[in-house]
């Protein structure tokens, strides 16, 4: 017969206790893109599709999105694992790209965390989108802001309805304190291009242009129960029986 080692008996108990409830994808609820230059007067909410780019003059384009958190965590619960994403549309190379072809472009994700939200997608422009700097290709205002993490996209490679995404602990950690503190239960996510002029923009799906919800600008997330002081000492518990069989078996 086969034993059932201490250290197995640890693994077992920590994956019950620390196991996630279950795991959801939520869409964006609004969605736009703002444009520099002559444009940044312009609302976009006509165009059924988000365009990013800092290709300069009035070209310059950066994405807005909402996303509603209400009632998506119960008491003692928090997000973990949790990752944001985008989908390219349909179609190939040049259907996705705004301009030409030149290499590697970095994007960077920034979540607003001053409760900032009031916008909506039918009237957000390029000078009255929140946290904006408005006289950046790139940038936004750092103060009520955090940085989330960056992706990549090779322009050279990049075809329709390819997913990108960013994940980590900043992003978890943006979340669980914008469900604790922010009134209205709304998040701000705006995303930059980091590319030089010459380089092409990139057209993504929105989630009023698609029926797929893969496709949908996107919050994946575990709920993790949040350990309990009396789960803190169960797992301080089995640490110590389980070092102290390893000891007596040495």
């Amino acid at each position: 017969m086969k034993h059932i080692t201490a250290p197995s008996y640890f693994c077992l108990g920590l994956s019950l206790l620390l196991s996630p409830t279950y795991a959801d994808t939520i869409s964006s609820s609004q969605g736009s893109f703002v444009k520099s230059g002559d444009n940044a007067d312009i609302n976009y909410d006509s165009i059924n599709q988000l365009q990013i780019a800092a290709r300069g003059a009035n070209n310059d384009r950066k994405i807005y999105l909402k996303f509603n958190l209400n009632g998506l965590l119960g008491s003692g619960e928090e997000f973990a694992n949790t990752s944001f994403g985008l989908t390219t549309i349909a179609g190939n190379n040049s259907d996705v790209l705004l301009g030409g072809a030149t290499g590697n472009i970095d994007f960077s994700v920034y979540g607003i965390t001053d409760n900032d939200d009031d916008w909506s997608e039918s009237t957000v422009t390029w000078n009255n989108a929140p946290k904006n700097d408005t006289g950046s290709r790139t940038g936004v205002i750092s103060s009520g802001t955090v940085d989330l993490g960056s992706f990549t996209i090779d322009s050279s490679t990049v075809t329709g309805d390819q997913p990108f995404s960013i994940s980590g602990e900043v992003l978890d950690t943006f979340l669980n304190d914008s469900y604790a503190n922010d009134t209205d239960g709304i998040v701000t996510l705006i995303i930059t291009s980091n590319g030089s002029t010459g380089d092409p923009g990139i057209r993504f799906w929105r989630s009023d242009d698609t029926e797929l919800d893969t496709q949908y600008p996107r919050i994946s997330y575990d709920v993790n129960p949040i350990p309990e002081p009396s789960t803190s000492g169960l797992l301080m518990g089995i640490v110590i029986v389980a070092s102290s069989v390893l000891r007596r078996r040495r």
